[in-house]
């Protein structure tokens, strides 16, 4: 089980992701940003339910997938295809 953070930080963790995403957006305007779970599934989107869950929603074949989790497990990566 992972260690939780305070809540504060892990609201920090979100801000910092999204600062980031943006910034490849504008350093890559041309290029496809692809954000993937820790398990390799493609993120589509990424909502802030509250201080203590996040929702991702996961594009598959046979329909999008919602995944809940803590903020203090938040571990996306980001693929910049050009």
């Amino acid at each position: 089980m992972p260690e939780y953070t305070d809540l504060t930080a892990s609201a920090a963790i979100v801000n910092a992701f999204i600062t980031k995403y943006n910034q490849l957006k504008s350093i890559y305007p041309e290029a496809v940003i692809e954000l993937c779970d820790d398990q390799g599934h493609q993120i589509t989107e990424v909502k802030k339910i509250n201080s203590e869950l996040i929702e991702l929603i996961i594009d598959d074949s046979q329909g999008p997938k919602f995944r809940y989790i803590h903020p203090s497990q938040f571990d996306l990566t980001f693929t910049v295809k050009q």
